[in-house]
């Protein structure tokens, strides 16, 4: 039976969500505990290992979770639960009952799937609130550049990349992106690559400088954060901006 062991220990919430948030980090992922077979370490498990003291559950983790502790932000976990105690009945659920939780002096081992889910849970917030704080400015500060057929240098912050589906010509696979790219002024621009090699393009975040055509203008129309102007380049060619 799960956890039976362990039930009697208890652990304030804090020291749950500061082990997940640790546990997220070191794998790259959050995996719930519902689906054990696939190869993915479940979460909880690795969190009961840790405060539990049963050791690693897999060769390397001692290390592996030493590192991420040592990088984590020492300010983030006390976010989470401050977050996770807001948390109501018109949010869900599971906002609900992490609440009741988080709220709590102590937790129990029955308590750890809740809570070892909230850092990943604020985790998707904070992104999804970031992206709407910044397609609100996108729609005020971006404005067209250039005329069409005109050659635009400009740096650049790669913003989004998106995968499109590729095009086959007979034995000739042609790899598509759509890139959203941000100059400091909050101008967008958008540019339709394909190429044969995808590692031959920029990394979403990075700094480059850009030279392409105006292929034409556009608008982005939002109605929750408004309209926004977007250039469209073609032949492109970049570099790391220095």
């Amino acid at each position: 039976m799960f956890m039976t062991t362990a039930a009697a220990i208890r652990f304030t919430p804090l020291d749950i969500i500061r082990t997940a948030a640790v546990v997220i980090r070191a794998r790259g992922y959050y995996q719930p505990l519902s689906r054990q077979w696939e190869q993915a370490v479940p979460t909880v498990l690795d969190v009961e290992h840790i405060l539990y003291g049963r050791g690693p559950v897999l060769n390397g983790d001692g290390a592996l979770m030493a590192r991420a502790a040592s990088g984590l932000p020492a300010a983030l976990p006390a976010a989470v639960l401050e977050w996770a105690r807001t948390g109501t009945a018109e949010q869900g659920t599971y906002r609900a009952n992490l609440a009741r939780v988080a709220r709590a002096a102590e937790a129990t081992a029955r308590d750890l799937p809740l809570l070892c889910y909230a850092p990943e849970v604020w985790q998707r917030e904070q992104a999804r609130q970031a992206r709407k704080t910044q397609a609100a400015a996108d729609a005020v500060l971006s404005r067209h550049q250039g005329e069409k057929g005109e050659r635009l240098v400009r740096t650049v912050e790669v913003a989004v990349i998106v995968d499109q589906r590729p095009r086959t010509y007979g034995y000739h696979v042609q790899e598509r992106r759509l890139i959203k790219l941000r100059d400091a002024e909050g101008n967008i621009y958008i540019w339709e690559a394909r190429v044969k090699d995808v590692t031959t393009l920029p990394q979403q975040g990075a700094r480059i400088e850009i030279r392409g055509k105006v292929k034409q203008h556009d608008t982005y129309r939002n109605a929750t954060h408004g309209d926004t102007a977007q250039t469209y380049l073609s032949n492109c060619r970049w570099k790391q901006a220095s």
